[in-house]
């Protein structure tokens, strides 16, 4: 260890040691799989890995920014201050759909034209009472590829369920309604 750690890098050269830590990266990112989430979606999208591992610690009664932060170096995230909610040091939290509103839909966006985001965008529709026929119409205008894709389609149930069961655990008197209007 010691000698590989003191002789000279090549620029571009992967080392013992770097190839060490990618694999200990990736196990340990494989543990934070979500139940639900089948992994070929979870590794798709940086900032749908950060945004829904960084849930759980939620869950638990984490709410340190420190642990945001590390999930959001974790999985390569540019800007994770745009989703949270609170960045207060032992208050911190992931906005909630109705927080999110309209906001993160745009090109420079990293939740942009992600299902995540769609999922999102449905929640905070029904939790404003928008019509159902609607809120299936806008979940497909923003899902990219909805009707050509069924991983798509799959990630949009796998998401909705994931969160549904998300709020149950932080809210048990106000269950999320997305899953009964995706799950068909």
């Amino acid at each position: 260890m010691t000698a590989e750690a003191i002789r000279p890098r090549v620029k571009g050269e992967t080392t013992f040691v770097d190839g060490l830590i990618a694999f200990a990266v990736d196990t340990a990112n494989q543990c934070l799989v979500p139940p639900g989430i089948a992994k070929t979606h979870w590794t798709g999208s940086a900032a749908l890995s950060a945004s829904t591992s960084a849930r759980g610690p939620r869950s638990k009664g984490i709410k340190t920014l420190d642990n945001y932060q590390n999930f959001a170096m974790a999985f390569k995230v540019r800007n994770f201050h745009a989703l949270m909610a609170s960045q207060k040091a032992n208050q911190a939290r992931l906005k909630s759909a109705g927080e999110f509103g309209k906001t993160e839909m745009s090109d420079s966006s990293e939740l942009h034209q992600s299902v995540l985001r769609a999922v999102l965008y449905a929640m905070m529709e029904l939790v404003k009472n928008v019509d159902s026929s609607e809120v299936l119409a806008h979940l497909t205008l923003n899902v990219p590829d909805y009707y050509a894709n069924q991983t798509q389609r799959d990630l949009v149930v796998e998401l909705a369920d994931y969160l549904a069961k998300k709020l149950e655990t932080l809210r048990p008197t106000k269950p999320a309604p997305l899953a009964s209007y995706v799950s068909w």
